[in-house]
């Protein structure tokens, strides 16, 4: 148990904190690469704080102002984060994974969005966790997508979409989980626990 916790302005006490072996936040990048994480906030520090902004390595501890056109509505099942996004005019929900490099769409998005994948062929895709496990599985590879947060729209590219599901809950029960390659596409990101909202800041390019 922390006492206290600093962050920036920000103060939290009575912090839980896990001790895990190194190889446990070993993440594989490419090749022989890895990134050792040094440690992970979760759902009971960042909740504490309110609402934050992430903005290229900055991260700002503060309210957001009025809310914004480009915001969508956040949930929490499960201590996992979950995005409201429209896809083909269709509003559906997103795991949010900040941590993940890419993300990937699930089966039950395959069976939403059937006609998306008629001239499409099953390919292999490997997916690797923390700690190096690696799974290999079925999915299709969807060239583009346009995804919307609110106004905001972004443009996903050689999406997988996994052909059964992982047994992992809330995700498998939602259309996937989204991570950097929608993040990288905005200039910055706000989670709002206040006001349960998502919303993310102009596209970069």
């Amino acid at each position: 148990m922390i006492p206290e916790l600093i962050l920036g302005g920000a103060r939290v006490q009575n912090v839980v904190a896990l001790v895990m072996d190194d190889n446990g936040l070993d993440v594989p990048v490419k090749d022989n690469e890895h990134h050792q994480i040094q440690g992970v906030f979760g759902y009971p520090v960042l909740a504490a704080l309110g609402s934050f902004t992430l903005a290229g390595h900055a991260w700002v501890i503060a309210a957001e102002g009025e809310p914004s056109e480009r915001s969508s509505k956040l949930y929490v099942e499960e201590l996992t984060l979950l995005v409201e996004a429209t896809v083909a005019d269709s509003k559906v929900l997103f795991g949010l994974d900040t941590g993940s490099s890419s993300g990937s769409f699930s089966e039950s998005y395959l069976r939403r969005f059937p006609e998306q994948f008629a001239s499409l062929k099953p390919q292999k895709y490997a997916t690797a966790g923390a700690g190096g496990d690696v799974r290999f599985l079925t999915a299709y590879y969807l060239p583009q997508i346009e995804l919307q947060v609110g106004a905001a729209r972004a443009m996903l590219r050689n999406v997988p979409v996994l052909t059964r599901k992982l047994g992992v809950d809330p995700l498998d029960q939602v259309c996937g989980h989204l991570g950097q390659s929608l993040l990288s596409q905005f200039s910055s990101f706000t989670i709002d626990f206040s006001r349960m909202r998502f919303s993310v800041g102009e596209n970069s390019h």
